[in-house]
């Protein structure tokens, strides 16, 4: 059985003004996702860049890669354009413990993550730096990642990291 808690605060200043309330949500985990079997793909993450312009995340699936290969670390330096591209890495990701761990995608402009088939962090759409995150709980061993990040124009900036809870 698992219990969902919800907490929410506001501050109030010397003169009684509140400010926003805040709200975080605690859900608590019964099941660790089972790791999975790496082989090759453990050497490193493979990546696919697309030329294009869109307003969200692209489908990729009927777009042809104008560049592709693999990268020890997830970032923008397989970058093949300047501005109207996506990169999209597939790889796994080595977890050293059975632990609930929070993942981050901070971006301009969208980005995705997803452990399996669980979108854990979405950060999509045309915006300014911004960060979003989401936790999934995890046994130790690897796991299958996939993060999808779009640059329209303006900044290109792109960052993923994961922490323990």
């Amino acid at each position: 059985m698992s219990q969902n808690l919800t907490f929410k605060a506001v501050t109030i200043d010397e003169e009684g003004s509140k400010s926003n309330q805040t709200e975080i949500k605690f859900k608590e985990v019964s099941e660790l996702r089972e790791p999975e079997p790496a082989g090759d793909k453990s050497k490193g993450i493979y990546y696919q860049c697309f030329k294009g312009e869109w307003k969200q995340l692209p489908d990729i699936s009927g777009l042809e890669a104008i560049n592709s290969g693999l990268v020890k670390n997830i970032s923008l330096e397989p970058k093949c354009f300047e501005h109207g591209f996506c990169l999209d890495f597939d790889g796994f990701i080595n977890v050293p413990e059975d632990e609930v761990y929070t993942f981050y995608t901070e971006s301009d402009d969208g980005s995705r993550l997803w452990i399996g088939d669980k979108l854990v962090a979405d950060n999509d759409g045309i915006h300014g730096v911004k960060e979003k995150w989401g936790q999934i709980a995890l046994k130790k061993g690897f796991h299958p990642v996939r993060i999808r990040y779009f640059e329209r124009e303006g900044v290109s900036r792109f960052t993923v990291f994961y922490r323990i809870r």
